[in-house]
């Protein structure tokens, strides 16, 4: 099965997919441009054949996973070779580090990551300042054990870790409590002005830490939307000099994830 035909069955959208390869090599400072498959996971549950060919066929460079859907790590390797796509990280659970880290750093190996990202802190091990130094404490470890197999960690974050425990901001003490040369972080642009953080004094406070962001866009009543629709300054945010090699397009829980997806590649695109 060819990409247009994977098209086809998506149903409904396949002119909005179809777009030209012509625009996929257009010049970009922002490029490689990536999208988090979180956002189109009804479609990866279907198919991850029809969907990776989806989004190749929009002309994006980069997928990072949010699971494999039942795939083996070298199944996915060759799907992603036939559509032309790379896969620089995949998110994994918590949970992870502590039960089949090893093993979970093996897949993200066979896969072509360069980083295993944590997306979350459960509720039962943060919440005080000195959790979040333990934590800072086990990131360390996996990053450690990431090194030794040629890998990176990295944690993604949310909003609860902006709010001040005691006069003190969680997320700085993640930051300044890890090793800068075992932890690397992928900041949620939108989780992070939504918790009353600053992207560009997180860039500025932490240079370098950040080779991968999540492009993610809110309105001023907090919701998520369409990349280029909401208040953030993505021309301000995206600048070459932040350290950025990885730009991951995501929507929590978009109207209509294949559409949300070709719109936000193409404004990304032309910024």
């Amino acid at each position: 099965m060819n990409r247009r035909e994977a098209l086809k069955i998506l149903g409904g959208t396949t002119a909005a997919l179809a777009f030209p390869d012509s625009l996929r090599a257009s010049s970009s400072h922002l490029r490689p441009v990536g999208i988090q498959l979180y956002t189109v996971r009804d479609s990866m549950r279907a198919s991850v054949d029809t969907t990776l060919a989806a989004i190749a066929e929009m002309g994006y460079d980069e997928v990072e996973f949010a699971g494999y859907f039942d795939h083996t790590p070298g199944e996915i390797a060759r799907k992603l070779r036939s559509n032309g796509l790379v896969s620089p990280a995949s998110h994994v659970g918590f949970e992870t580090i502590s039960n089949d880290w090893e093993s979970t750093l093996d897949a993200a190996a066979e896969i072509g990551n360069t980083h295993t990202i944590v997306p979350w802190i459960p509720t039962n091990v943060r919440g005080t300042i000195s959790a979040y130094e333990r934590l800072a404490d086990t990131f360390n470890q996996a990053g450690q054990a990431a090194i030794d197999r040629g890998m990176r960690f990295g944690y993604h974050n949310h909003d609860f870790e902006f709010a001040p425990i005691d006069g003190t901001v969680p997320y700085h003490i993640l930051c300044n409590k890890t090793d800068s040369s075992l932890v690397d972080f992928e900041l949620d642009i939108f989780w992070t002005v939504h918790g009353g953080g600053d992207p560009l004094d997180v860039f500025h406070r932490w240079p370098g830490r950040f080779p991968m962001v999540h492009v993610k866009d809110r309105s001023p009543s907090g919701d998520q939307v369409d990349i280029g629709e909401g208040r953030i300054d993505w021309a301000e945010i995206l600048l070459p000099d932040r350290g950025i090699k990885s730009f991951f397009i995501e929507h929590d829980n978009p109207e209509d994830p294949m559409t949300f997806a070709r719109r936000g590649y193409r404004y990304i695109s032309n910024l």
